[in-house]
């Protein structure tokens, strides 16, 4: 596993790394520290799987639609999210990935190990990640929205 990403909450990351590093398990995980903003659509691109794993109980993460869901998406990626509907609303119907139940570390290895062993389900989603960007988020519909949106005020 691969884990890149802002470090906002320094004790939440410290946390998840004695997770993995109190089960033995620091030999599958690697840290990457990407060195300028224009190597991370590479580095994202390399994955299989975009993970968010937004808890209850934060109000930014129980509100905030993470940029790193459309990059994920935009890359080809199968996400699989916590589910929290503002996020699950932009992967689900669209058989772009899976949702795990926040909060519960079982649910998402669950989720994890269904796309592990389920023989071509991560592409298959990520196909649909990637075909759902093209159509559907991205700033050429939200800008022909925007205009319709302004029209109908003026």
């Amino acid at each position: 596993f691969v884990m890149m990403g802002v470090i906002r909450d320094k004790p939440y990351w410290d946390s998840i790394k004695q997770e993995i590093a109190s089960n033995g398990l620091q030999k599958y995980f690697v840290e990457i520290y990407p060195k300028s903003k224009s190597e991370i659509p590479s580095l994202v691109g390399a994955c299989d799987v975009g993970l968010i794993t937004h808890t209850r109980g934060s109000y930014i993460c129980e509100v905030a639609v993470p940029t790193k869901l459309f990059e994920y998406m935009a890359s080809g990626l199968a996400v699989v999210c916590s589910n929290l509907k503002h996020i699950t609303q932009f992967v689900v119907p669209y058989k772009a990935g899976l949702e795990f139940e926040a909060n519960n570390p079982a649910s998402l290895a669950k989720a994890l190990e269904k796309l592990a062993v389920t023989t071509g389900l991560a592409k298959k989603m990520g196909a649909n990640s990637r075909k759902a960007v093209e159509e559907r988020f991205n700033w050429g519909v939200e800008m022909t929205k925007l205009a319709s949106a302004y029209k109908t005020v003026l």
